[in-house]
């Protein structure tokens, strides 16, 4: 009788850093390593230009993730007519024209196809199959030409990320351990004291050693400026929302002091201080979780900010800008119709991309998501586009 797969259930109290989480798979394997090897076609350091946004949705990759060893088409579109000989090579992530001469010697591709110079101009639009490295790791690659009076010489002006993964076989992708599925639950607002302070019930500071038990994670502190934690119930988390944005919460942080969340700093509020009992409208699901599952009580957020810089590094494990600068794609996209400017399109390599390109299946669910939402609904009636990071991204 085949035994019932186990799922691992992840409750992220702010957003973090999944690689390693993903990792449990063992579908595929992704670090920044990469295999570096000196350029004899290229004689001195190139030279970089750096174009708009608008400039560089010109050129890119189909996918921005591939297997190592294999092929990956890069389209290009409203390129000029007259860069002499124009290639595309990988850099890995940490090098780029400017600083050096070495591209993966084993991974470019002439646009008119071939490793050969024959002399032939760039077209307005086009597309190449390229061939991927062999190491994996997170690599840049460049749009570049030959100088006309210097074909030593090397221009690159477009650049797309990718990364790079070796996948196990069809035949060997049973995972290493019982846990089959991983479900990531992803609340925000509030820290692990607010959710479970009161669920933990070690005295503050006093740093237990065992690992099994309400007694070993540390209670909230009882008392802060003469007052009391605030019952974090449904009713106080529609009637008080904290202030989201980094410079509050750098204010509140007050140079690693932690004093100023009360008073005193930009955000502070006595209501930034809550804490929930447990019971039906105050965190009941999650202190359940808590008795049957482990709980990271050392666990701070990845980066102090808004939404979107938290979701960017679940999707990209990494900082991208701060707060919630940008919007997805186009008013035009499902739940973003209301909004009305600062519109990007991120082509760049993501973990859900990593999972696609090993095959290994994955789902997004969003709280208000619907398909055929109405003119009149908008955030919060409908869900934000902005708290997906996946929307980002223009294929």
């Amino acid at each position: 009788m085949k035994s019932k797969p186990s799922y691992f259930i992840v409750l992220t109290i702010y957003l973090f850093f999944l690689v390693n989480i993903y990792n449990c798979s063992h579908q595929s394997e992704w670090n920044e390593s990469g295999s570096w090897m000196s350029s004899r076609q290229i004689q001195t350091s190139p030279r970089f230009d750096l174009h708009s946004q608008e400039e560089m949705k010109k050129f890119k990759a189909k996918i921005p993730s591939a297997k190592a060893g294999s092929q990956l088409l890069f389209i290009w579109d409203g390129i000029r007519e007259d860069y002499l000989d124009p290639r595309i090579l990988f850099w890995q992530h940490d090098h780029h024209p400017l600083n050096d001469n070495n591209y993966i010697s084993n991974a470019w591709q002439y646009t008119y196809g071939g490793t050969t110079p024959l002399g032939k101009y760039s077209t307005a639009s086009g597309a190449v199959d390229v061939p991927v490295p062999l190491e994996i790791g997170t690599y840049h690659v460049y749009y570049c030409y030959s100088d006309v009076d210097n074909k030593m010489e090397l221009s690159c002006i477009y650049s797309v990320p990718v990364a790079v993964v070796k996948c196990k076989s069809d035949s060997d992708k049973k995972t290493t351990s019982t846990i089959e599925h991983i479900l990531i639950i992803i609340p925000e607002n509030h820290s692990f004291d607010s959710i479970y302070g009161k669920y933990c019930t070690a005295p503050t500071y006093s740093n237990p050693t065992c690992n099994e038990g309400r007694n070993c994670c540390e209670e909230i502190t009882p008392i802060q400026d003469g007052i009391k934690p605030f019952l974090l119930n449904d009713l106080e988390n529609a009637r008080y929302n904290p202030c989201h944005s980094y410079q509050c919460m750098m204010s509140e942080i007050n140079g690693g002091k932690m004093d100023k969340y009360l008073f005193g700093g930009t955000g502070s509020h006595p209501h930034n201080y809550v804490a929930c009992n447990g019971e039906t409208d105050s965190c009941e699901y999650y202190w359940k979780w808590a008795k049957n599952a482990a709980i990271a009580d050392r666990f701070f957020q990845s980066s102090p900010g808004a939404s979107q810089q938290g979701n960017n590094y679940f999707s990209n494990a990494r900082f991208l800008y701060l707060d919630n600068q940008y919007n997805a794609q186009n008013k035009h996209f499902r739940g973003s119709r209301c909004k009305t400017g600062n519109f990007i399109d991120m082509n760049i390599p993501t973990i859900a991309d990593l999972l696609n390109t090993c095959d290994v299946t994955w789902t997004f669910f969003a709280e208000g998501y619907d398909e055929n939402p109405s003119s009149s609904q908008c955030f919060p009636l409908y869900y934000d586009s902005g708290d997906v990071p996946f929307t980002f991204l223009v294929l």
